[in-house]
């Protein structure tokens, strides 16, 4: 694995990943305030993600979330344990190359509990790669506020641009949807497509899981150079949930604890609760085992909503 900062424009068909390693606390991370992992407990935890999806054509952001860990009944611990750290780094290499032959962009090492032993900004986030990149901190931050927990303690958020990355990818439906309201009606309105969704896995109707899900497929699909809408799909795994061997829709439609939450400055909403459940899910009821699938929706000029990741 080469260290040094990548020339993009070598590369016919890039393909972006990003990998974390953390150590026991809870953390969320976004590009361009889009969620694309999250968890409340990292314990020591080292997980590399693909990243091509949530990346705009230049000026990518990462946004890093972080919070004292929750424990194993669901109750978060009132501090950060002292010094831990959080490494993400983006790395870029050919799509059909082995992760052996990935390249770094952009390192970061952040110490979140700096935030309230340290005077100085400068002690929470520094750049591996890039002296220059400039970081902008909220500490204390109310931005994950989930029931039933409600706002989760000591939020630090870090957030930098990606220097050097430009896509070719087409702009995303997202980039064009309207600034969604945080209100009663939005919720209501959004739960219905949920409830279309529902219905579709009820039925077993895949055809109609095909339709919801179109453009996320097709933007799944152009995001990791796929062939077509269908290897998109694919790819999503979202149609195994109709005949999972071991998965079965939940008996109703969830809306326990459940919260409209607005993301990608403004233009994304999903419904979620604090462990990450939205009103589909599915379930081993034998073990217990909870599927949760996620969803990301934008809205167009119109107020139709379309599933997009």
């Amino acid at each position: 694995m080469s260290t040094a900062i990548a020339e993009l424009n070598e590369y016919k068909k890039p393909y972006y990943t990003l990998e974390f390693t953390g150590e026991q606390l809870g953390l969320e991370i976004r590009i361009n305030d889009i969620p694309a992992f999250n968890v409340d407990n990292s314990g020591f935890m080292t997980l590399e993600i693909p990243i091509n999806e949530y990346l705009i054509a230049k000026d990518n952001e990462i946004k890093v979330i972080t919070f004292p860990r929750f424990d194993d009944n669901d109750e978060q611990n009132d501090n950060y344990i002292s010094g831990n750290t959080l490494l993400l780094s983006i790395y870029v290499r050919e799509d059909d190359e082995p992760s052996e032959k990935r390249v770094l962009l952009n390192q970061t090492l952040i110490t979140p509990s700096n935030a309230y032993t340290k005077n100085s900004e400068e002690d929470i986030a520094v750049s591996k790669t890039d002296k220059n990149t400039r970081f902008t901190f909220e500490i204390n931050s109310s931005t994950i506020n989930l029931l039933p927990y409600g706002v989760y303690k000591k939020q630090v958020v870090t957030s930098w641009k990606i220097p050097g990355i430009t896509t070719k990818f087409p702009k995303w439906l997202w980039e064009n949807s309207v600034v969604i309201n945080n209100n009663k009606d939005t919720y209501n309105s959004l739960l219905n497509e949920y409830m279309s969704v529902y219905n579709a896995f009820k039925n077993k109707n895949i055809d109609k899981i095909k339709k919801i899900s179109e453009y996320r497929s097709k933007e799944l699909a152009a995001a990791y150079y796929l062939n077509d809408v269908e290897e998109g799909f694919k790819y999503s795994s979202f149609g195994e949930f109709i005949n999972h061997k071991t998965a079965e829709l939940y008996e109703e439609l969830n809306t326990n604890n459940v919260t409209l939450q607005i993301v990608g400055n403004g233009k994304l909403a999903r419904i979620i609760d604090g462990s990450g459940i939205h009103p589909v899910v599915f379930v081993n009821y034998d073990t217990e085992q909870v599927y949760k699938p996620q969803f990301v929706w934008c809205k167009n000029k119109n107020n139709e909503w379309f599933l997009i990741r």
